[in-house]
């Protein structure tokens, strides 16, 4: 148990006790009024400047507005001035892409055939081995069997 050094160990009167609980009760009440003071000023600040950020706001969304409309007149000006070069671009560009894929399928055709004759070549390689396997596996039974003896 601890002691209160202010009453040397004794225990304190009941007035006493009941005087350093008001004081506590009255600083506590005084804090909560500092912090609700606080709070209505800081209120009251916060609602004044939201008015001036409006207009702040206000003014850069028009000031945006305005950059991109002028944004977009600059692009449809250079669309306009620049349609005969787009167009002769695009011609050129399908022209180009039409003689590529003409080119690509030729290549491919000649590829194919390649293919196909290395495969053809293949199979009638592996035709060949397999009959010569035969053939020899037909030899050495010929060989193995008993010839006909009396």
């Amino acid at each position: 148990m601890s002691t209160d050094p202010t009453t040397n160990g004794e225990d304190p009167q009941p007035e006493a006790r009941g005087d350093s609980w008001r004081e506590v009760g009255e600083q506590i009440q005084g804090l909560v009024s500092r912090i609700a003071e606080a709070f209505r000023s800081a209120w009251a600040e916060e609602r004044s400047s939201e008015s001036a950020q409006n207009d702040t706001a206000q003014r850069l969304e028009d000031d945006l507005r305005a950059s991109a409309d002028r944004l977009e007149r600059v692009f449809k000006r250079v669309a306009a001035e620049t349609e005969d070069e787009r167009s002769a671009t695009m011609k050129t560009t399908r022209a180009a892409s039409s003689k590529a894929m003409g080119e690509a399928r030729v290549v491919a055709a000649r590829g194919l055939r390649t293919l196909n004759e290395q495969l053809d070549q293949l199979a009638k390689t592996l035709e060949r081995e397999r009959a010569n396997r035969e053939h020899d596996q037909n030899a050495d039974h010929e060989n193995d069997s008993p010839s006909d003896q009396p």
